[in-house]
C-alpha cells in the first residue's frame, strides 16, 4: 500500500466518523490490514526512531510525517528481518516495540525478594489460575505492614500470558502512584521460570462482593460508593486504560479502591 492510499484512507475515516482522529483512524487501518500496517502508537514511534539520550521518555506528537516515517521503517524492518520461512508483518514489529517499552518500564520496581519461598505453607485467599497470599510486608521491601502477594501460573502459552502480565504490571503500578486514594498500593513484582508474582496493599476488610452480603446498605452508602467507583473509572479512562474484569471482587472496602488486574 502506498503512502497515497494510506493517506487518502486516514482522511476518509477523519471526515466520515465522528470522534475519530489520526491515531484511532491508524489503529482502525492496522486492523484491517495488520500485515503491512502498524498502529502508530508512541512505543513503535520512539522505538523505530529510537534516541539514545532520551530513551523511551521521547518526547511524542502525532504528525502525517511521523506517521508516514514509521510506515517506511516498519517495511523495511519487516523486509530485511523476513526469511523464506517466516515472513515478518507489521503488526510483528508492533509487537515487539510493546514488549520491549514494557520490559525497560516494570525492571525499575522488580524486587528479587518476591519469590514462592513467602507464601510457602499458607493458604491462598483467593481461587483460580492466579493465587493470592497475605504475608509480611517487611520481608518485601522493609517496611511495616502486610503484603497481599499474587502468584500467577505460567500458562502453556507463556508468550502471551506474559505480555499480559506486562500490561497488569504497569497499569498497577502508574494508577497506584496516580490516585492512591482510588488505587491499591503496588510494592512490586518477579517471576521464576514457572510462576509471576506481583505485591500490592492487603486490605483485610474484604471486597464488595462480601460487604454486599454481610450488611444492609443505605441510600447515602450506595452513592457514596458508586461515586467513588465511577471516579476511579474516570481515571482510568483518562489514561488510555480500561479494566478488563471489573466486578464486585476486585473493588476493595472500606476504601472503596480498585484492584486492576487481567483475566487469568
Amino acid at each position: 500500500m502506498q503512502n497515497k492510499e494510506v493517506t487518502s484512507a486516514m482522511k476518509i475515516l477523519q471526515d466520515g466518523l465522528k470522534g475519530v482522529g489520526p491515531s484511532r483512524a491508524s489503529l482502525m487501518l492496522s486492523v484491517a490490514f495488520p500485515s503491512v500496517l502498524p498502529y502508530f502508537s508512541r512505543s513503535l514511534y520512539r522505538w523505530t526512531h529510537w534516541d539514545e539520550r532520551t530513551g523511551w521518555a521521547q518526547e511524542f506528537k502525532w504528525t502525517p510525517d511521523k506517521y508516514h516515517s514509521i510506515l517506511e521503517r516498519v517495511a523495511s524492518l519487516a523486509e530485511r528481518l523476513s526469511g523464506n520461512r517466516e515472513v515478518i508483518q507489521a503488526i510483528d514489529v508492533e509487537k515487539v516495540a510493546f514488549v520491549l517499552e514494557h520490559e525497560s518500564c516494570i525492571s525499575e520496581f522488580q524486587l528479587f525478594t518476591i519469590v514462592d519461598g513467602l507464601v510457602n505453607n499458607k493458604e491462598s485467599i483467593s481461587n483460580g489460575r492466579a493465587r493470592v497470599f497475605e504475608v509480611d510486608r517487611e520481608a518485601i521491601d522493609g517496611k511495616k505492614g502486610t503484603a497481599a502477594v499474587k502468584k500467577i501460573f505460567k500458562s502453556g502459552d507463556v508468550e502471551k500470558a506474559r505480555n499480559r502480565f506486562l500490561a497488569e504490571v504497569t497499569s498497577s503500578y502508574h494508577l497506584s502512584k496516580l490516585s492512591p486514594d482510588h488505587f491499591v498500593e503496588f510494592f512490586g513484582w518477579n517471576e521464576d521460570p514457572d510462576r509471576l508474582f506481583i505485591a500490592m496493599e492487603y486490605v483485610k476488610s474484604g471486597d464488595l462482593e462480601k460487604c454486599l452480603g454481610e450488611s444492609l446498605w443505605g441510600e447515602k452508602d450506595i452513592k457514596e460508593t458508586t461515586k467513588q467507583i465511577l471516579e476511579g473509572l474516570q481515571i482510568m479512562h483518562h489514561e488510555s486504560i480500561a479494566h478488563p474484569d471489573l466486578k464486585p471482587q476486585v473493588i476493595i472496602f472500606p476504601l472503596i479502591i480498585l484492584s486492576y488486574r487481567a483475566i487469568y
